[in-house]
């Protein structure tokens, strides 16, 4: 088992590994260079399990193909002599998640960060895929600094084609739209979008646009009732209000494309011209 002090190829591990579902998660330095990175590997008791190692691969597929500024950036991939595939990226040891708390984000902070991420889901619609599992732990950054700092979109191993993507994820989840609870449904980028505009609601007032005890209860909220953008501050309401009905619109059709979402979240951004 690797641990501190080991090399995998061309990098040292400088840190005990992080625990995540299937992988584990160390700190590495390239042995010349000195540039630290993030070597994921499968867990050795998830590898005999095909469905486990499939999102593996696809996301070291699909990262291989993306080059953008606010997707996690894949360094080198391959497998560890004990046949355990890995990958190593660039090191974002901090989440979104940690940075939202139980109050309003500013407004230009809220809307810089929805924009990274709107881009960086707009470079996965370019190549026809959906994301499907849009989370604020998902997405990576190297300061807490929201006014300055580099978003970037990880985790895409559940990153399907449109015409593939089934409609439940793995888990429920408060970012999920109406069609993903339809087990018998396909879902596309729209999903995405309604994602995105529910973490931009929760940006914006300290809170999650629907809130249940169980996911029965939650899956009704989605799925019937209207978003409650009376919560978000009276400054918010007024710039995003619009946006934010239209990302979260029950039905997919309704929604904007992604690349639209872009568009608006840029112009929020771009002072009026005097």
């Amino acid at each position: 088992m690797l641990g501190r002090g080991d090399r995998l190829g061309d990098y040292e591990i400088v840190s005990e590994p992080l625990a995540g579902t299937t992988t584990r998660v160390f700190e590495v330095r390239h042995v010349e260079t000195q540039q630290r990175a993030a070597l994921k590997l499968l867990h050795e008791q998830w590898r005999w399990l095909p469905d486990v190692v499939t999102r593996f691969h696809n996301e070291r597929r699909i990262l291989s193909s993306i080059s953008h500024p606010n997707v996690i950036a894949l360094w080198h991939s391959g497998d560890d002599a004990s046949g355990a595939p890995f990958m190593v990226q660039e090191w974002l040891p901090l989440t979104l998640q940690g940075a939202l708390i139980a109050e309003p984000m500013p407004p230009s902070q809220a809307l810089r960060c929805a924009a990274q991420i709107a881009s960086a889901l707009s470079a996965l619609h370019a190549q026809g895929l959906v994301h499907r599992e849009l989370k604020p732990k998902d997405i990576l950054m190297e300061s807490l600094a929201l006014e300055v700092a580099s978003l970037k979109l990880a985790d895409v191993g559940f990153a399907k084609a449109s015409a593939d993507a089934r409609a439940m994820p793995p888990e429920a989840s408060p970012y999920m739209a109406p069609e993903q609870w339809r087990i018998d449904e396909t879902v596309d980028g729209a999903a995405d979008v309604y994602a995105l505009g529910a973490l931009l609601f929760q940006m914006l007032s300290g809170r999650l646009p629907f809130l249940a005890t169980e996911p029965q209860g939650l899956m009704y909220q989605h799925m019937f009732e209207a978003p409650p953008l009376v919560q978000l501050p009276d400054a918010a309401r007024v710039q995003t209000a619009d946006l934010l009905y239209a990302m979260l619109a029950k039905r997919a059709e309704e929604r904007p494309r992604i690349v639209e979402v872009c568009q608006q979240l840029q112009h929020m951004r771009t002072p009026p011209q005097l």
